[in-house]
């Protein structure tokens, strides 16, 4: 039996997992949870030798899980410090969901370790935005699908899946092209919300006098 050493996504390594990272952008930090999901055979296979023919249990593939849950790091940055912190780990219908949260700021997220797993990785900043492009190959996982989410407005962003405001996109091993640049006015977006609410209630009260007036008018008219 050939144990992986235990290191940052460790998780995500393991053979036919897939895994979510998310970056929620807010004023003041930013925040990331990586999020992977995996059966117990999925898990015992990628601790052990391919070749490896020792059958056991369910319940003890299940108990070593249990123990070498406590031994995993999930590092932020790429000097191996900043540990992210479990904060689910469960069991739905015999798959079993992890989590991890890390907070990140402006100063320090150009030292990521995830966006630093990539072969170019360029951060910058400028008067309006924080800018990101991720290119080449990426170097530590498979399967990995990156959301980013804002509480400002996501510009320039090459992502071809939108929804609810979050832009994904799929890593592949190499040949990556990934950019998105996050609005500083962190205020944008709650004000053009605020306006889309005063303007949508704004037409229902037009339809609703309109209504109300041709419903007289037509009532004076008989």
């Amino acid at each position: 039996m050939k144990k992986i050493i235990y290191s940052f996504l460790i998780i995500i390594l393991l053979s036919g997992c897939s895994a979510n990272i998310d970056f929620d952008f807010k004023k003041d930090k930013i925040e990331s949870n990586i999020n992977s999901s995996f059966t117990l055979d999925e898990y015992y296979k990628s601790i052990n030798d391919e070749n490896d023919e020792i059958s056991i249990s369910d319940s003890q593939k299940e108990s070593i899980l249990l123990q070498d849950k406590e031994s995993f790091s999930m590092y932020a940055f790429n000097n191996n410090i900043g540990e992210y912190k479990e904060s689910k780990f469960e069991k739905n219908n015999n798959i079993y969901n992890i989590e991890y949260k890390y907070d990140y700021d402006y100063s320090n997220i150009k030292n990521s370790y995830y966006f630093n797993c990539f072969d170019n990785f360029e951060f910058t900043e400028d008067e309006n935005y924080y800018n990101f492009k991720l290119t080449g190959s990426y170097n530590c996982t498979s399967d990995v699908t990156l959301r980013i989410k804002s509480d400002s407005m996501i510009d320039k962003s090459n992502s071809l899946d939108i929804e609810n405001g979050v832009h994904k996109f799929t890593v592949y091993d190499d040949d990556n092209n990934i950019f998105f640049s996050i609005n500083k006015n962190f205020d944008k977006k709650t004000s053009t919300s605020s306006l889309r609410v005063f303007v949508f209630v704004l037409l229902v009260i037009m339809v609703i006098i309109t209504y109300g007036a041709y419903y007289i008018y037509k009532k004076q008219s008989y």
